[in-house]
């Protein structure tokens, strides 16, 4: 069964970038949760993006070919 990549997990990736830059502001009260945070965000990332999934599953609009267009889709290329 061919499979592919689902990009409606990015969300997950700009989540862990409002992580780190809460740990980047300094402030006590937000730096804890973030380091605490910023782990689980990134493995659910991984867990989410970098796993294939059945081309069924997946909208058209949404589908990624392969690894090499989810790195484009990462920097905005697609």
């Amino acid at each position: 069964m061919p499979q592919c990549y689902d990009r409606r997990y990015f969300a997950f990736f700009g989540f862990w970038f409002f992580c780190v830059f809460l740990f980047f502001l300094g402030m006590d009260g937000y730096q804890r949760y973030a380091v605490l945070a910023t782990p689980a965000v990134f493995a659910t990332l991984v867990l989410l993006i970098f796993i294939p999934r059945d081309v069924e599953k997946v909208p058209e609009a949404y589908r990624l070919a392969s690894r090499r267009d989810i790195f484009k889709a990462l920097l905005g290329r697609i």
